[in-house]
């Protein structure tokens, strides 16, 4: 009889303890979240991130597009969620990107399965210099 209860207990938690999709966030003391950045990045989804000194957040994965604006595989993002469009990675890279670092210099480290990128041809890693 514990384990049945365990396991109902268990899939209970699973199925409705977490936000579901088209649900409102609702921040600790209760508010709506004020967050709303659109539909996002699309296709592969964003695999890494990483935050400047700025506050603004840098997206790296499979993705092509954020909110639209074509973006391919790397984009970066104002503290809200919007799209920062000062920032213009060009033709981007023509695969997926797993992984980004910053270094100290403000330069961006990109790690992944592409051949290219909006600089040179590449072997999987390549320093941005922006």
């Amino acid at each position: 009889m514990k384990k049945i209860t365990l396991i109902i207990f268990f899939a209970f938690i699973y199925c409705f303890g977490y936000a579901q999709p088209g649900t409102p966030d609702i921040n600790w003391n209760g508010a709506m979240s004020p967050y709303n950045s659109g539909v996002g990045a699309n296709g592969g989804g964003v695999l890494d991130i990483a935050v400047q000194t700025d506050n603004k957040i840098l997206i790296v994965g499979g993705f092509t597009s954020y909110n639209s604006v074509a973006r391919n595989r790397i984009a970066r993002l104002n503290s809200d969620g919007t799209l920062d469009n000062t920032f213009n990675p060009g033709l981007g890279a023509n695969d997926v990107i797993f992984a980004i670092a910053l270094q100290s210099d403000g330069k961006i480290i990109i790690v992944g399965w592409f051949t290219a990128s909006m600089i040179t041809p590449t072997f999987e890693v390549l320093v941005l210099p922006i």
